[in-house]
């Protein structure tokens, strides 16, 4: 009973999450496909810090490199990263309402 405020914190971050991944995946991938250099590490730098709250390693590292790979003004092996990328979103996605049920 003592930690029932923070399973609602999870819980409202979890969903706050899943509400704001769909905008960030469809920046990125805007960015890339525009050649928009500053756009990809924005929002590559955005997903950086949003799976970081969960310690996300395996996104937070693909999103370091999209950053990265922006900052030197270079898109070789971008949209392998991006694959990757929502790949790893995606498995993080499931694992995270997998979490939510388990609190609901």
């Amino acid at each position: 009973e003592n930690f029932k405020g923070l399973e609602i914190l999870a819980q409202n971050t979890i969903v706050k999450f899943n509400n704001n991944l769909p905008n960030l995946i469809s920046a990125l991938e805007n960015a890339v496909l525009a050649k928009n250099f500053e756009e990809i590490e924005m929002a590559a730098h955005k997903l950086k810090g949003l799976v970081s709250i969960f310690h996300a390693e395996p996104s937070g590292l693909l999103a370091v490199q999209l950053e990265k790979l922006a900052k030197k003004k270079s898109l070789e092996g971008s949209e392998e990263l991006l694959f990757s990328l929502k790949t790893e979103l995606d498995r993080l996605q499931k694992s995270l309402l997998e979490i939510v049920d388990t609190i609901a």
